[in-house]
């Protein structure tokens, strides 16, 4: 066998160990940067189900505030039909005490 030949399957096997280390290498990154844009992914999802919720809590807030604001200016037409009611009462009286001083 030629000199040549005995270095020839030496260099064959370096260079087959290097790329398979070049293979191993980019797999990992490629794994790495699948992991992180699955981080990603899943932290983008994580915001959008927080935004979905307190869309839905202010959502309800705004029902609630609107039925309390409802409620308040139905108990203001109530407050004033009842003080309206006490000023005619209390008119009567005073009218009524009135005849009864003569």
């Amino acid at each position: 066998m030629k000199p040549g030949f005995k270095i020839l399957p030496l260099i064959l096997v370096a260079v087959i160990s290097s790329a398979m280390t070049i293979f191993v290498i980019s797999v990992a990154r490629a794994d790495d940067e699948d992991e992180r844009w699955r981080q990603s992914r899943d932290a983008q999802y994580d915001l959008i189900a927080r935004e979905k919720s307190l869309l839905a809590r202010a959502d309800d807030l705004s029902r609630e505030i609107f039925e309390l604001k409802r409620s308040i200016n139905d108990l203001h037409k109530s407050l004033n039909a009842k003080q309206s009611a006490y000023q005619s009462v209390n008119h009567e009286l005073i009218s009524l005490q009135m005849q009864l001083l003569r």
